[in-house]
């Protein structure tokens, strides 16, 4: 009864959203159902046994890995639904369940593809049951919420361990903490990794994370590295090692750009290959008309220019994306300290600022956080000069490159301003700004 009553109302407060449009409810059914039966998606797919659930966790590339996989089901005809706006705690994932079942419970779809905050891993895992799990990397992200990334992944660990059903595991196997995640009973194990033409760099960069074994905690040494920890490794003690892996995505042409995508694609296409069936060729055939989820290179066209998103809300995501930037770009740098970010914003130290003053004809800064930017790049400018604050204007200004407006709205009425009509504006938000910068722009509200 506890559920019944727990989708009635949830039911309810969807419609209410939808019908005043107050966004897509996207978390707030599933908070009432939750609050109605805490094992609410237990329940639910306990009514729909024949129901299919894939997961998706890992630091950066959840949402685009995740449309990845749905897009191809989708274009094979496979009734799928997914967690579509990054809602991917608890309450996000029953929202999704909520949004596709009547009021017994049920589910006309044969499959779901979600994907899942770290933390929330192994409460999903515990009540979702899941058929197939891709784990794509661990890097530090919001230190204030998940801790180190030996914590998260002891966690899956443990979670992993106590499945009592037959899954299928996808695992990225340059990223050590990633691959040692196996040796579990009722788990069949596949690794995806890049081909080591992709793999530029002969050591980590400063910013990675996973640089000891984590069977025996000894120094790794690596062959070659894609970025950040991510590469081929081996432990000179207990000779733990990359383990052998596929590259699917190796020779083509894809769809987005960047290294970190192309472990996307690859992730993707394992578990479509490894659960599905589907060859590369047959993967690839049907990702040519995929478009990037929202935030992710996405590109929306307002206010007379072309806006281009990416998502960048911890150190490796960002330096990834200061590599996708041209020369002499006009960029808007947004930080805030909302709880989808973290309050932590230390970590914008570990980011090569240094890199992006490089590339870059103009920067504005903006956001909650955008005066502690503002400093850190502040240092990494090659030549400083003193501030010139006009507090009546709530506007810094270091030299001709930098200017920091605290107003969203104003800042990008501004960076629109000094860019011409024909160059594109780059866009690089923490997940919130990312949010509030297409509702601005689109005045599409994904809450």
């Amino acid at each position: 009864m506890r559920t019944y009553l727990a989708l009635f109302w949830a039911k309810f407060v969807t419609f209410i959203v939808i019908f005043f449009g107050l966004g897509h409810a996207s978390t707030w059914p599933g908070e009432i159902a939750l609050y109605f039966d805490k094992q609410f998606l237990f329940h639910i797919v306990k009514k729909n046994p024949d129901l299919k659930i894939i997961l998706i966790a890992g630091t950066n590339g959840k949402t685009t890995t995740a449309k990845l996989i749905t897009h191809v089901l989708s274009e094979l005809k496979f009734k799928v639904f997914s967690n579509n706006y990054g809602a991917n705690l608890l309450n996000g994932l029953s929202s999704s369940f909520i949004s596709r079942s009547n009021l017994t419970g049920r589910i006309p779809d044969q499959i779901a593809v979600l994907e899942v905050d770290e933390n929330t891993l192994s409460e999903a895992i515990k009540q979702l049951r899941p058929q197939a799990i891709v784990l794509l990397n661990l890097f530090r992200d919001q230190l204030d919420r998940y801790g180190e990334i030996n914590v998260i992944s002891q966690n899956w660990r443990e979670a992993l361990s106590r499945l009592n059903q037959p899954i299928t595991l996808i695992l990225n196997a340059q990223d050590a903490q990633i691959a040692s995640l196996t040796s579990q009973k009722n788990i069949k194990t596949y690794f995806f990794g890049l081909s080591s033409q992709y793999l530029n760099k002969k050591t980590t960069s400063f910013e990675a994370d996973s640089i000891y074994c984590p069977r025996c905690l000894h120094k790794l040494t690596f062959q070659n590295v894609a970025y950040s920890h991510i590469g081929n490794f081996e432990c000179p003690e207990c000779h733990f090692r990359t383990p052998t892996f596929s590259d699917l995505a190796d020779g083509l042409n894809l769809p987005i750009d960047g290294l970190y995508n192309r472990y996307n694609y690859n992730a993707a296409a394992e578990l479509l290959r490894s659960v599905f069936n589907l060859n590369k060729s047959q993967v690839h055939k049907h990702l040519i008309n995929y478009n990037p989820a929202f935030g992710r290179q996405e590109i929306i066209h307002a206010l007379g220019h072309s806006f281009w998103l990416q998502l960048s809300k911890n150190p490796v995501g960002f330096n990834q994306a200061i590599e996708l930037l041209p020369e002499q770009s006009n960029v808007l740098l947004i930080l805030n300290d909302n709880l989808p970010d973290g309050k932590d914003v230390s970590w914008i130290w570990d980011v090569d600022y240094e890199a992006l003053i490089k590339k870059t004809k103009y920067i504005t800064v903006s956001g909650q956080r955008a005066k502690d930017l503002g400093i850190r790049i502040r240092y990494a400018h090659s030549s400083i000069i003193p501030l010139d604050i006009d507090l009546r204007q709530n506007l810094i200004t270091i030299g001709s490159q930098l200017v920091i407006i605290d107003n969203l709205t104003d800042a990008i009425h501004h960076v629109a301003s000094v860019t011409k009509t024909d160059e594109m504006i780059y866009v690089l938000p923490v997940y919130s700004a990312m949010l509030e910068v297409r509702q601005i722009l689109t005045g599409d509200n994904l809450e």
